[in-house]
């Protein structure tokens, strides 16, 4: 049967067919035979006699200095050795994981994103454990995500495929003719998801010395072009969710807000939560306000919530909002 998904992992070559993980030969990809000298190694485990759920294998990951084998509602973390003699189950995580094998990337030294029936997911161990938790990483826009899956056909849906942007080290998810997109800087206290519509699917990516490629049937694209720096015109929107001031159900009066900022950005301000679509212009700002007096706003609300509209050509950046308010008396 064919293999249905590929990974190197050490000294070996891994991949699925059904619900078997077969291996190489010990430094030799091309050789899956059952491992005689001088090359040796080669062999397969069937996984669904590990572990029920295990019947048809979908992708493979590193996590930390284990594999995860998928299947669509199973997963299990292994430990692989050159000697498949020592090759050990660690863990098996039950109704979790993915139908679409190249979504699965893993991020930074302790993550592996990957696409999930309940939404972006992540693998990743709690402190001081090796053992691996779910990680709801894609709340923020599992509701979009999970309507707009619902418009595509399910070989759409499994043909989603991830990568990690070369310069900035973004996850990005690509999807019928839409990429979601997260940036995660913990010293910066970011960790937002984007979402973009290019115009056409994304069946490959590819990073090669720094540059991100993207395949989508007979073209190719080269994210930001060759210098890094290209940028087209579509309108970017940022929008912030409702926010309290840490201090729920109490009525604020707001009075104004600072912004660091990089273009042209209109920004709308809504203050009701049952209707976020009624929001108004306030101002058009570009630069940075800190040290001048607070840009003037006027509303009367326990909540409030703004969305930020680029306006301008060329490279858009938001680096800071700060709204400033009063507590005020409710009615």
């Amino acid at each position: 049967k064919p293999l249905s998904s590929l990974l190197t992992f050490g000294a070996k070559m891994y991949g699925t067919s059904g619900s078997v993980l077969f291996y190489s030969n010990i430094d030799n990809p091309a050789n899956w035979t059952d491992g005689t000298a001088p090359d040796i190694g080669a062999g397969f485990k069937n996984m669904a006699n590990q572990s029920a759920g295990s019947e048809t294998l979908t992708a493979l990951g590193k996590y930390q200095n284990y594999m995860a084998v998928f299947a669509r509602r199973n997963t299990q973390i292994w430990s692989l050795d050159e000697d498949d003699t020592n090759n050990a189950r660690k863990q098996v995580l039950s109704n979790i994981g993915t139908y679409a094998p190249k979504s699965v990337v893993s991020f930074g030294d302790i993550d592996v994103f990957f696409l999930a029936d309940t939404g972006i997911r992540s693998l990743r161990a709690p402190a001081n454990s090796d053992r691996a938790g779910v990680t709801d990483v894609g709340t923020p826009v599992d509701e979009e995500l999970q309507d707009y899956l619902k418009t595509l056909t399910d070989q759409q849906r499994a043909a989603a495929v991830g990568t990690i942007e070369p310069e900035s080290g973004r996850y990005m998810l690509a999807v019928g003719e839409r990429c979601y997109v997260f940036s995660h800087f913990p010293d910066g206290r970011i960790s937002a998801w984007s979402s973009y519509d290019p115009g056409f699917s994304i069946s490959d990516f590819v990073s090669d010395d720094g540059k991100l490629w993207a395949r989508s049937g007979d073209s190719v694209y080269l994210y930001g072009g060759s210098t890094g720096d290209t940028y087209d015109t579509a309108a970017v929107e940022i929008v912030i969710p409702f926010i309290d001031g840490r201090q729920i159900a109490t009525f604020k009066q707001w009075r104004g807000f600072d912004i660091v900022c990089e273009g042209l950005w209109a920004v709308y301000v809504g203050t009701d939560p049952l209707h976020p679509e009624n929001d108004s212009l306030i101002a058009r700002v570009s630069g940075t306000s800190i040290a001048e007096p607070a840009i003037a706003m006027n509303g009367h609300s326990p909540v409030i919530q703004l969305r930020l509209v680029n306006e301008s050509e060329g490279p858009a950046r938001l680096s800071k909002v700060i709204v400033h308010y009063n507590e005020a008396e409710s009615g």
